[in-house]
């Protein structure tokens, strides 16, 4: 069985939020540069309820 950690999604969500401010990029541009077909799974992804998969 392969192992795979465990995150806590809303501490994920807090650091892509704040790297996507200080980086000065909107959610459009993180969800080009993720290939994902809305911005709704960002803000998802910001506010703990989901997380992006890490094996793409």
């Amino acid at each position: 069985m392969i192992y795979r950690p465990e995150y806590d999604m809303k501490v994920v969500g807090q650091n892509l939020k704040c790297v996507r401010i200080a980086k000065n990029l909107s959610v459009n541009d993180v969800r080009e540069y993720l290939c994902l077909g809305s911005v709704q799974a960002i803000y998802k992804y910001e506010k703990g309820k989901s997380y992006p998969q890490a094996d793409r």
